[in-house]
């Protein structure tokens, strides 16, 4: 069972370990891939700029925890708006969220800040980050996965308020 830090050190310890992931590497790498265009793909290699950037992103999210529809934590009422659902595509996997994106200088303004894919094997397939103004209603987007993988993927979604959560999909 998973316990909550105190909202404002979680928030404090995710926003110092977020930046510091950040200045480690050179912005338009970590900014090339969240277009939400399908550009953003790393094409699966491991060492590129790019990909070394959203693993830095990705690890400093999955801190202190990864949520899933079996371990909820303490956000077992809120499993369907963020768990993401995934389906096959024809470039990767496609990824979405009922989850509302909120209006903008609300207390419930909180939203779905990323969506990632990644493989068994730790590298980060696709990236795509959003503000709650990018979408009205459901978050849906392709998430590429390079044409050679085929197997088991993670797929993650970040809420700004209920932190990341996981699912597994097979990818054939």
């Amino acid at each position: 069972m998973s316990r909550k830090l105190p909202s404002n050190r979680r928030d404090f310890l995710r926003s110092a370990t977020l930046l510091s992931a950040a200045a480690a590497v050179p912005m338009s790498a970590i900014l090339s891939g969240c277009a939400n265009d399908g550009s953003g793909s790393s094409d699966g290699d491991p060492n590129s700029e790019r990909s070394n950037a959203w693993r830095l992103l990705a690890d400093s999210l999955k801190m202190p925890y990864v949520y899933t529809a079996a371990t909820p934590g303490e956000w077992v009422d809120l499993v369907t708006p963020h768990v993401p659902v995934v389906g096959n595509d024809p470039m990767g996997v496609q990824v979405s969220s009922a989850h509302f994106q909120g209006a903008p200088n609300t207390r419930d303004g909180h939203y779905i800040l990323c969506q990632f894919v990644e493989g068994l094997d730790g590298t980060i397939f696709d990236f795509v980050m959003y503000t709650r103004r990018d979408t009205e209603g459901d978050v849906s987007n392709p998430l590429l996965i390079p044409s050679s993988y085929s197997g088991q993927v993670r797929v993650y979604q970040y809420c700004t308020e209920h932190d990341l959560w996981m699912t597994t999909f097979d990818k054939a």
